[in-house]
Parts: structure tokens; sequence; C-alpha cells
């Protein structure tokens, strides 16, 4: 009831899950994603020249289109959250994942700064 404002990347999926659960929030599109799809878009239309690629891209600008909007009005980025992802990925990778997940779960804490040992 009380959040405002969601930020997320362009997962419908994600986006279902956010308005059953939080019916009253904003969602804001990230702007990296926004960027970053914007710049795959032209990466593959330079290898492939197909007027597909564009399509797609706007049927997806037209289906995030209020989120992205507001992505300009709000300073909202789930960077933070992208980054301790990042990080876990790191870790499970180094360990060549963890059989333990009580290990796992403790090397993250200490990794992203919630335990000191």
């Amino acid at each position: 009831e009380e959040v405002k404002v969601i930020c997320m990347d362009l997962s419908s999926p994600f986006r279902s899950i956010v308005q059953r659960l939080f019916p009253r929030a904003k969602i804001v599109a990230d702007r990296f994603h926004v960027i970053r799809l914007i710049i795959d878009t032209f990466h593959e239309f330079c290898k492939a020249a197909a007027p597909e690629i564009f399509k797609k891209l706007g049927r997806t600008i037209r289906q995030w289109f209020e989120p992205i909007i507001r992505m300009w009005r709000f300073t909202k980025s789930n960077g933070i959250t992208e980054g301790f992802h990042r990080k876990m990925k790191l870790i499970q990778r180094r360990a060549y994942g963890y059989r333990n997940f009580q290990n796992y779960r403790l090397r993250v804490l200490i990794e992203c700064g919630h335990i000191v040992i």
C-alpha cells in the first residue's frame, strides 16, 4: 500500500507480478535497460539491416511507453540491485557453485558489506 514507485527493467512477467502485488505503485523503466535496448537494436540493425528489428523495438516502446516516460520524471534506478546481482553471480562463478546454500549466503553477506569477519 505504501510503495509509490518501482523501478525495473523491461520484463513483462515482472511487470505483471508488480502490478498484482503493488497496484498503487507507478512503474518506472530503468534508464540503463532502456538505453541498452536501443543500443542493442542499432547493433542488430547494423549486422542484419532488417526493418523487422525496428518494428520489434517500436512494439516494446509502445508496450512500455508510460514507464519509459516516467523514467525522465523520476530519478529512480535499480543500479544498486543490478550491482548486487552481478556480485552474486561472480561469487557463484568463483566458487564453481555452492553445494551448501548457507555457505553461499554467508559469502554474499560478507562481500556485500553486511557482515564483517
